[in-house]
């Protein structure tokens, strides 16, 4: 059983989140705002599509933001509002992996 949802979710992550939207999926997600990479992995594993960290009405950094995206694994999309609309936040983030 664990293989078959790997593997579901393997495929999954290879359509972009663009994409799952347009093709009409309903995508389950949740917004983080605690700095807590151990609660992130709890959400992908309740099977979350979507994560959302919030880092205009959070205080978190660049660095707890790529652990809070690292902590997905892969197998949710990780969204990422970043503090001030700037390009050089937009840029930094996206260069953590973020998703959108």
């Amino acid at each position: 059983m664990q293989a078959i949802i790997s593997q579901i979710m393997t495929e999954h992550m290879n359509v972009t989140f663009i994409e799952r939207i347009k093709s009409g999926q309903k995508l389950l997600g949740m917004v983080a705002t605690l700095p807590c990479p151990e609660l992130i992995e709890g959400l992908v594993k309740c099977g979350f599509d979507w994560l959302w960290i919030d880092m205009e009405h959070a205080p978190l950094s660049l660095r707890e933001t790529q652990q809070m995206l690292q902590a997905t694994h892969g197998r949710a999309h990780g969204l990422v509002r970043v503090p001030a609309c700037d390009p050089v936040w937009i840029k930094q983030v996206l260069d953590l992996g973020a998703d959108a």
